[in-house]
């Protein structure tokens, strides 16, 4: 009988650690010129810099959709101060840092043709995935 536990034993000591790491990921949003401490990951996120938005105005029709390009400054812990570039359609849409993904899932506001976009006004909703 005590050979048969210590079996048990000894497969649950081999088998229970065993354990698949999944990618898990979530969204921050981040206003212009604010940061944010992401509560899933700890990293400190701030909005530096609109660097371009040549998006396609919502009231409009256009030949490409256009671009949104923001920096945005990440640190955390055990990382340095590092400034990303995030794309929304051209290349780098997604950056890695640190042992994380970072994309720009969505800006707002979104443009309108007859609608001047205050700078400080815009809010950035970024996906964060553990690698």
């Amino acid at each position: 009988m005590r050979s048969y536990f210590a079996y048990i034993l000894i497969i649950f000591a081999f088998v229970v650690p065993m354990t698949v790491s999944a990618q898990t990921n979530h969204t921050v949003e981040v206003k212009m010129h604010k940061e944010t401490v992401d509560r899933q990951s700890g990293l400190r996120i701030k909005f530096v810099e609109l660097g371009e938005d040549s998006r396609c105005p919502t009231d409009t029709n256009c030949v490409w959709a256009g671009n949104a390009r923001i920096l945005i400054r990440v640190s955390g812990k055990r990382m340095a101060a590092r400034t990303l570039t995030l794309n929304s359609t051209t290349k780098p849409n997604v950056v890695t840092y640190g042992g994380y993904e970072f994309k720009l899932v969505d800006l707002t506001p979104h443009p309108r043709s007859n609608i001047r976009i205050n700078p400080n006004g815009y809010q950035a909703t970024i996906e964060v995935t553990r690698r």
